[in-house]
């Protein structure tokens, strides 16, 4: 187990199940260095949703958080467990090592760069994962009525069975004690579809396994026929393009839609919402997007020939995409991003000749990426990310001349990238993060000349990062953070003049930072830590006048911190720690006056405080905590108004605790203990109303503790030894 999860395992309590109910679930974090500033901030709001043999997790996104540390709990002889790994950098996230009708309970925190935490853990929603398993309904059509049949469902103590039609929308039928598994609906229209769907319950009226595929019967008049009708020998004709959005409308729960302006009304087509039509009006364009659409897609959409644009994007479509789509040969925007659509992509859809735009993001898909899309010449944009598709990227992509943008990340993809990406002269923007991917980077990503955004981190990335890149003249992103590059930083990244963010942290880089990087005038974000670099850090990255943060913790640096930091005035956030940097802080820092955060911690740096660090008026976080830092700690400290978070312990430090710390209003951690501080704990400190964490054993206090401190929780005051001030 890496360090990391030492910690967090070691922060985290059992819960713990009396008779059966939840009687306790709380999360403690312990002491870790700097974990002070770790719980300042906001805690994010998390919430699991069942699915399918999955539980859906979605959170608000923490400010300053570079990924997510996200945990799970299900069984207290098993206690927490981390899911998502170390490279968790979205929001989202589907749970599939998961038990049918088990709860699990979730919590989640941001995380920076260093590995330390910036927002408190999160409440700890649960959720119990439906069965996949569905069941199979036979709807057959009967002389004024509709007999209806399913396959058993494991677990279930009786069924759910809902009905549909266009009048009256989606109702219960069969009541709440159906335990057959047939079930004859009388309350019908013949004539009129209607359209079911079942899934079983257990006891306690918890759903065990997901609904069914809808079928579909219209009953036939009260009095059968006399004789069966001969089927004719011609094929019936091809729906209007009425009949098809009227067989939309039924398929998805059309009633329910957020818009639904005019539709099943005798008004044109084109005055129905969403709908667009041509001179003859016939459906050219259908875009019904972020409008509560749910169910499947019907196969009758292939019949609208003239149809240029499907857009369904951000609805609740389920199901598979039909392979029938693959007729419209019209089509240029297939866009059905943002569903819950699940199987695999059909490779019917390479038949869109005319196709310039597909994106199917943000779904369930599986399986692999048709070959055949690379046949699709026109396409400009391909959109895959966000499912769960798996196997190798298709070298065949490297054919698509006319593709700007490339978006497969957050999927299951394995294998090397394949170099004939390099092919794709007009590509602007090659995101594959998230993925399996293994293998070295391509140097044919150099040719790429177009290129504005790179991403290829969270990956199992290895060998070295190709100096061709370097090549790149309109890179403005290049993340390769999160896999297991080895080698040095190759100089010629500092060629790219228009890059504004580099992260190659989490790596095996080596070797020291190239001093080119120096040259990259419109850099806002630097980030190399968790490396294994070394040297000293390059004084011209004082040059980068537009950095806002350098993150160059965990790594073997040494030598001084440069006093040309101090150059860098849109500077936020400077994170050192964890290296072996020496020599004293530079005054220089305290013109830093847009820095929020100053984390020095794990390091060899002595000398005195600079008194200028307390011009830093919106600082959150000064964390200076474990070096060799000596001198009385300045009074200049107390004007960090800002401050909320301030660990100097493990140092040197010498004399009085100035009583100006009682002017931080706002702080909530305060860390002074392992040093060589004496006198008495000012009175003033009793005034920090918000503080929750202190620490102050081992020095050499005398006096009393200002009663307002006992019920500070995270605190070390029984080690000081000391009584409480009188009230």
């Amino acid at each position: 187990m890496s360090y990391r999860r030492r910690v967090v395992a070691a922060t985290i309590l059992r819960i713990f199940l009396v008779a059966g109910l939840l009687a306790v679930l709380a999360l403690s974090l312990l002491r870790v260095d700097s974990a002070i500033y770790a719980q300042t901030e906001s805690a994010p709001t998390l919430t699991a949703t069942p699915a399918a043999d999955a539980v859906e997790l979605n959170w608000t996104e923490v400010s300053g958080a570079v990924r997510y540390d996200l945990w799970t709990w299900w069984d207290a002889a098993i206690g927490w467990q981390q899911i998502g790994g170390d490279s968790l950098t979205g929001t989202t996230y589907t749970h599939t090592e998961v038990t049918a009708g088990v709860t699990y309970y979730y919590a989640v925190r941001g995380m920076d760069a260093d590995g330390e935490a910036v927002s408190a853990w999160s409440e700890f929603p649960s959720a119990t994962p439906l069965s996949g398993t569905a069941a199979t309904v036979t709807a057959t059509a009967a002389s004024g009525a509709v007999e209806l049949s399913w396959t058993e469902v494991t677990g279930a103590a009786r069924y759910e069975l809902w009905v549909w039609v266009a009048a009256n929308g989606w109702q219960q039928i069969g009541g709440d004690s159906l335990t057959d598994r047939t079930y004859t609906h009388t309350e019908v229209t013949a004539g009129v579809t209607y359209y079911y769907a079942v899934r079983g319950m257990d006891a306690a009226g918890v759903a065990v396994n997901v609904w069914s595929d809808f079928a579909s019967a219209a009953p036939l008049p009260g009095t059968a026929a006399t004789s069966t009708p001969t089927p004719t020998a011609t094929a019936a004709p091809a729906n209007t393009d009425r009949e098809v959005l009227v067989a939309l409308y039924n398929a998805t729960d059309g009633p329910n839609w957020t818009h639904k302006t005019n539709w099943l009304s005798d008004r044109p087509l084109g005055e129905w919402y969403g709908v667009t039509t041509d001179a003859y009006g016939r459906v050219t364009e259908l875009k019904i997007e972020l409008n509560e659409v749910r169910g499947p897609i019907p196969s009758e959409l292939s019949n609208l020939a003239n149809l240029t644009e499907l857009r369904l994007y951000g609805n609740r479509l389920s199901g598979s995409i039909p392979s029938e789509l693959g007729n419209l040969a019209s089509l240029e925007h297939l866009g059905l991003g943002l569903n819950q659509l699940s199987g695999t992509i059909p490779s019917e859809l390479a038949n869109l000749a005319n196709l310039t735009f597909l994106r199917l993001s943000s779904n369930q898909l599986s399986g692999t990426i048709p070959s055949e899309l690379g046949n699709l010449a026109n396409l400009t944009g391909l959109w895959l990310y966000g499912n769960r598709l798996s196997g190798s990227i298709p070298s065949e992509l490297g054919n698509l001349a006319n593709l700007t943008t490339l978006w497969l990340y957050n999927n299951e993809l394995s294998g090397s990238i394949p170099s004939e990406l390099g092919n794709l002269s007009n590509l602007t923007e090659l995101r594959l993060e998230e993925n399996e991917l293994s293998g070295a980077i391509p140097s044919e990503l150099g040719n790429l000349t177009n290129l504005t955004f790179l991403r290829l981190s969270s990956n199992q990335l290895s060998g070295t990062i190709p100096s061709e890149l370097g090549n790149l003249a309109n890179l403005t992103w290049l993340e390769l953070y999160s896999n297991q590059l080895s080698g040095t930083i190759p100089s010629e990244l500092g060629n790219l003049a228009n890059l504004t963010w580099l992260e190659l942290y989490s790596n095996q880089l080596s070797g020291t930072i190239p001093s080119e990087l120096g040259n990259l005038a419109n850099l806002t974000y630097l980030g190399l830590s968790f490396n294994q670099l070394s040297g000293e850090i390059p004084s011209e990255l004082g040059n980068l006048a537009n950095l806002t943060i350098l993150r160059l913790s965990a790594n073997q640096l040494n030598g001084s911190i440069p006093s040309e930091l101090g150059n860098l005035a849109n500077l936020t956030g400077l994170l050192l720690a964890s290296n072996q940097l020496s020599g004293s802080i530079p005054s220089e820092l305290g013109n830093l006056a847009n820095l929020t955060e100053l984390v020095l911690s794990h390091n060899q740096l002595s000398g005195s405080i600079p008194s200028e660090l307390g011009k830093l008026a919106n600082l959150t976080g000064l964390i200076l905590s474990r070096n060799e830092l000596s001198g009385t700690i300045p009074s200049e400290l107390g004007n960090l108004a800002s401050l909320t978070g301030l660990d100097l312990s493990h140092n040197k430090l010498s004399g009085t605790i100035p009583s100006e710390l009682g002017k931080l209003a706002n702080l909530t951690g305060l860390g002074l203990s392992h040093n060589q501080l004496s006198g008495t704990i000012p009175s003033e400190l009793g005034k920090l109303a918000n503080l929750t964490t202190l620490w102050l054993s081992a020095n050499q206090l005398s006096g009393c503790v200002p009663a307002v401190w006992e019920d500070v929780q995270n605190n070390d005051l029984e080690a000081l030894g000391l009584p409480f001030c009188p009230a």
